[in-house]
Order: C-alpha cells, then structure tokens, then sequence
C-alpha cells in the first residue's frame, strides 16, 4: 500500500505542526502552471516534520516556515540523508493590489552516498547547514569554501491585482545554487533566468496563463 500523502496535523497558539509525508503547501501557484522550481508534485513526498505560523507588523504579514525529513535509501543513498527548508514570505496588502516576496533555502545532508561515502551528519552539522555556512576542517575543500551539503533556494516574487471582476496574478521564480545567485549577482547576465507568469482568471469560469521558463 503506497499513500500518496499521509500526516498528522496539529494545530496551536504558537502555530502549525505537521508529522509525515507531505507535499509543501506554503507555494501559490495554480494548477496549469508547470510548478513550483523549489519543491514540484512531480515525485513522492518525503518524511518531514514541519512548522508554521504567520505573524503581522504593522500591516505587513510574515509567513514563517520550516522543516527537516529525510530521504528513502536506494542505489545512490546507501544510508539515507536528510533535508533541510526553510522559507520567509512578506505580503503587503494595498487597496486592489497585493505584493509579496519571499525567498526559500533548502540543504540535503548527512547520509551515506556512492562514490563519495559518509557524509557530516553531526549536530555541529546541521546548524552549519542551518545557517548556510561551510563545513569544517573534516569536509572536503569545495564544501569548506562554500556551504555543506548540496545547498539550493529560490527567490518568489508575487503581484496580486483586480481588474473590475477579474483578477490578475504576475510573478517570477528565481532558482539559485550558491551565493551569487542567493545574490542575484549573474541575474540579468543570464537571459532572465527563472520562471516567469502571467495569470487571469474569473472566479470559476475563466483562467487563462501564460508562462517562460528559462
């Protein structure tokens, strides 16, 4: 028996807790769109145990999220690793429009993987990973430089919008692997890179969306 989704959810004055297998719920995107570029439906999801909870200042709203799984064992991960995400989203509501940005990181670590062997998998680890920074002196130099583990994000940027009774959505999803692109530093070198949108809709009745993905 295989359940495309199964978890315990629990909600609580300080916020959301879920145990289980779960696809990520805090992305926006509609149903004719080829997908989020961070975490798509297009695989089972994994076991994670997963927060979150929003929060206003002044008339500003934070959605906060965070969670760690891990992965199945198979031909490639002789012991499985584990996934790290995190995710801030700040949404700033106008009198027609609303306007929303957020950025998503993301790290796989620890595990055992083929041809490359046991991974840091230590506490000192996993708040290496937290906070983006390189491993130590144990790790490999590429991952010394850098950040450990296979570190990757995406930035999103939303515009909500009406036009009489419709309602008109654009937005643009930035994939990065290192800190220039954490940066946007090569963005507009690389042809737009990313997923862009471009959606109107009409109630039930009517939508319509055009996308580029570069």
């Amino acid at each position: 028996i295989l359940f495309n989704s199964l978890y315990l959810k629990i909600d609580t004055e300080i916020g959301s807790f879920k145990l289980g297998n779960f696809y990520s719920n805090n992305s926006d995107f509609s149903l004719l769109s080829s997908g989020n570029l961070f975490e798509s439906e297009n695989s089972l999801p994994y076991f994670r145990i997963d927060y979150f909870n929003n929060f206003k200042i002044k008339d500003v709203r934070f959605d906060f999220n965070i969670s760690n799984g891990i992965f199945d064992e198979n031909q490639i991960y002789l012991e499985a690793p584990y996934v790290h995400r995190k995710s801030l989203f700040l949404t700033k509501n106008f009198k027609k429009h609303t306007i929303s940005i957020g950025m998503t990181h993301g790290v796989i670590w620890g595990g055992n993987v083929k041809s490359f062997g046991a991974m840091p998998n230590t506490l000192d680890d996993f708040f290496r990973i937290f906070l983006g920074r390189g491993g130590d002196d144990q790790t490999s130099d590429s991952e010394k430089k850098n950040a450990l583990g296979d570190a990757f994000g995406a930035w999103d940027f939303i515009y909500n919008t009406n036009l009489g009774s419709y309602k008109i959505k654009l937005y643009h999803q930035y994939y990065f692997e290192d800190r220039s692109g954490l940066k946007m530093i090569n963005k507009f070198k690389e042809n737009f890179d990313g997923l862009w949108g471009m959606e109107l809709s009409k109630n039930n009745d009517f939508n319509v969306l055009f996308e580029y993905l570069n």
